[in-house]
């Protein structure tokens, strides 16, 4: 058996002298080697694929966007087109369904609705979907609000399933186009709510983390 007092003093003199230095792991020692892993640089080869990545997904969503407010774009130039002095088409199939809307409204809620002229609000809606698509194809979010706001004006009064019985036709081709305009409208809410969210998630990304002792 090796004596205690020897062995203490063997390692306390190659300790004193330089030769024996023991070897602790630290947990912060493993922290740092990670950090520093954070801070490789990247291979030209790298960057190079992350910004074609980058590129591509902007063209993607750009063309996602042009599709999209395409629906609203050509819809506006079709009234804007046949506008007339009246109002046109457009003004012809919303003039009755917005009175029956109004009568639903003051027999159920009590609020009278105020008496609009049909050819206004032919003319407000072809605004709101041509400078509504325009501002969307670029990104912005007040055309996304306005689009939203045509949205929720148009379809509980355009699309008035609810005004027919579920074996009719009118019904079955009117809750289409509900649910279709439904899917629009909760499009732009993702847009609007993905657009809000994107500064805080850069602020995320920037901001110090706190270092461990």
């Amino acid at each position: 058996m090796v004596d205690a007092d020897v062995v203490g003093g063997t390692r306390g003199f190659l300790g004193g002298s330089g030769l024996f230095k023991p070897v602790r792991h630290s947990r912060n020692s493993e922290v740092g080697s990670r950090v520093l892993g954070l801070f490789t640089p990247i291979s030209p080869s790298s960057f190079h694929q992350l910004s074609c990545v980058r590129t591509s997904m902007a063209f993607v969503s750009f063309v996602g966007r042009v599709l999209f407010a395409s629906v609203f774009i050509l819809s506006a130039w079709q009234e804007f087109n046949e506008f007339g002095v009246d109002g046109g088409p457009a003004a012809e199939s919303l003039a009755p369904k917005l009175d029956v809307f109004s009568k639903h409204v003051s027999a159920n809620v009590g609020v009278q609705v105020p008496e609009v002229e049909i050819k206004n609000l032919v003319a407000a809606s072809i605004a709101l979907k041509g400078l509504g698509g325009l501002l969307f194809i670029f990104g912005s979010s007040l055309g996304a609000h306005l689009l939203l706001l045509h949205q929720a004006i148009v379809i509980p009064i355009l699309y008035d399933f609810y005004n027919y019985d579920v074996d009719k036709k009118e019904f079955v081709v009117l809750f289409l186009k509900f649910t279709q305009n439904l899917a629009l409208f909760g499009a732009l809410l993702f847009f609007i709510g993905m657009k809000n969210s994107m500064p805080r998630r850069q602020l995320k990304k920037k901001a110090p983390k706190t270092k461990t002792v």
